[in-house]
């Protein structure tokens, strides 16, 4: 009689309950990777990247095609296999956080990924405010690694203009037809 109760009593509920927290801790551990967007960086062919510098606006910029369409906004095309890889492990450590967060888009690009077969892929939208805190990937708001992105964004497209290619169109209309103003707006070029 003793075994009967040893196989079904005591001993029995522990194995359903070792199954049950092993169950239950596989599908949370399963549960956050999928929740994760990850881009393959062999997979991308080149990052267009639209952005701004320190303006004031009246309101928040959050939608990226308002980066895109300014008139202050730079673009230029990375396609050099470093940077593309640098800024992809950057954007795939983001979280996700709480959609409804305040954030400033001052940075918009485009990862274009490269053709399967002839046929286009869709493109991913990234884009990053609050100096490198707030990630919008495809739409979804995520928090980055706001130190690396602040490095990335100011190593890779601040420092890459000179300072006439940050002055408005205005000024760089006006200078074309007064070219000895050019070093009143221009010091250090």
């Amino acid at each position: 009689m003793r075994k009967e109760r040893n196989l079904y009593g005591l001993r029995n509920h522990k194995k359903h309950c070792y199954c049950g927290l092993l169950f239950l801790l596989l599908f949370f551990m399963t549960s956050c990777k999928t929740n994760q967007f990850l881009i393959d960086s062999n997979e991308v062919e080149y990052v267009h990247f639209w952005f701004v510098g320190d303006i004031d606006t009246n309101h928040a910029l959050e939608n990226c095609e308002d980066v895109v369409f300014m008139q202050e906004s730079h673009d230029t095309i990375m396609r050099d296999r470093r940077i593309i890889e640098r800024f992809v492990s950057v954007i795939n450590r983001s979280k996700p956080i709480n959609p409804k967060s305040n954030y400033d888009l001052r940075v918009s690009s485009l990862v274009r990924l490269k053709p399967i077969n002839g046929e286009k892929r869709p493109d991913i939208k990234v884009c990053i405010g609050n100096y490198g805190r707030r990630v919008l990937l495809n739409d979804v708001l995520m928090k980055g690694d706001h130190e690396e992105l602040q490095k990335f964004i100011q190593e890779e497209l601040y420092d890459a203009l000179t300072p006439y290619q940050w002055l408005p169109e205005v000024i760089k209309d006006y200078l074309k037809d007064h070219p000895e103003e050019r070093n009143n707006y221009l010091s250090d070029e």
